[in-house]
């Protein structure tokens, strides 16, 4: 397995973000997404507009088969119907579709890192990845709750060592 790194520094990922929306913009989405939820890259490239409920997102991860339920700004649901629209997705089509099949399939896992992973080493940043955006999310959530525990559970890591690897890039930096 390859090791990723979190991007802790905010300028980093904001440079990710507008690198990757003028390479594409759903490229931007799925990279925002992915901060914002944590979620794994498999059950993000699963995500349809219809997916978005009244401020909410459920979603059955597909690695523990358990049921998540993730608030969304609002203004990220606008996000989504705003792209889908602009981009003539359909309610019920992947946001992150596969341009070779015509929006009936969604981009692979290792399309996704090899954009993101690209894109970062353009930005002089080494060691990023699609689970990077995980581990981002997980740094961002320590941040503000202080808590390894918290972020365990929100992850739903088993063994607190898991989680601690997400946060070892941070925790390196506050020492």
């Amino acid at each position: 397995m390859k090791i990723t790194k979190a991007l802790i520094n905010e300028r980093d990922v904001l440079a990710m973000s507008l690198y990757l929306k003028r390479f594409h913009p759903r490229f931007c989405l799925l990279w925002e997404l992915g901060i914002i939820t944590g979620l794994r890259i498999g059950d993000l490239l699963k995500l349809k507009p219809n997916s978005f409920q009244s401020g909410t997102l459920t979603v059955t991860e597909q690695k523990t088969k358990k049921e998540r339920t993730i608030k969304i700004h609002n203004d990220v649901i606008f996000d989504i119907n705003f792209f889908a629209k602009m981009f003539h997705v359909k309610p019920d089509q992947y946001i992150f579709y596969s341009r070779a099949d015509r929006k009936h399939k969604h981009m692979t896992r290792q399309w996704a890192h090899r954009i993101i992973h690209r894109t970062a080493q353009n930005n002089g940043l080494d060691f990023i990845g699609a689970h990077s955006m995980r581990k981002i999310y997980a740094c961002n959530l320590f941040s503000s709750s202080g808590s390894v525990n918290a972020v365990q559970a929100d992850l739903g890591h088993k063994h607190m060592s898991t989680t601690l690897i997400y946060l070892k890039d941070l925790l390196e930096g506050i020492k």
